[in-house]
């Protein structure tokens, strides 16, 4: 979250974040094998919306878990994704672990996420996603 190089940007199209990058990211430093899903074969990272269909793909290896699911994932170490489809690009982000020191979440409600976005930090779901923009789904890894 702290990487300059996915700082919002704007340019003469509008705003641009940089989600799928960090998703990317995040998922290739746990280990995760992002090609196919959240990146081509040569590690370029998918937009968000292309990223959130390949999870939703079951064939991919992962499946879609509750709000609740996620972060109880998240909190053993398993890697696992805030998503919602949008026009646009979509937005993706990881469920955080609960309870790191020095956290103080944005928002009330919801599991906790490491947001790359129009602000970059650690938010409650109800800090980064709007529901009346579509459905949020979280997906985890098959296991």
């Amino acid at each position: 979250m702290s990487n300059s190089q996915y700082a919002p940007t704007v340019t003469k199209g509008g705003l641009v974040t940089h989600c799928s990058e960090a998703a990317c990211s995040i998922a290739a430093a746990t280990g995760a094998n992002t090609a196919g899903v959240l990146s081509d074969a040569n590690g370029h990272n998918y937009d968000a919306n292309t990223q959130i269909n390949n999870l939703a793909n079951p064939k991919n290896g992962w499946h879609a878990v509750t709000p609740d699911q996620a972060q109880a994932l998240a909190n053993q170490g398993v890697l696992a994704f805030a998503t919602q489809h949008g026009a646009g690009h979509g937005h993706i982000a990881s469920v955080r672990p609960e309870g790191i020191p020095g956290d103080q979440p944005r928002g009330r409600s919801g599991p906790i996420l490491a947001n790359v976005g129009i602000f970059n930090g650690v938010a409650h779901q109800s800090a980064v996603f709007t529901p009346a923009h579509g459905a949020i789904i979280y997906y985890a890894p098959n296991q």
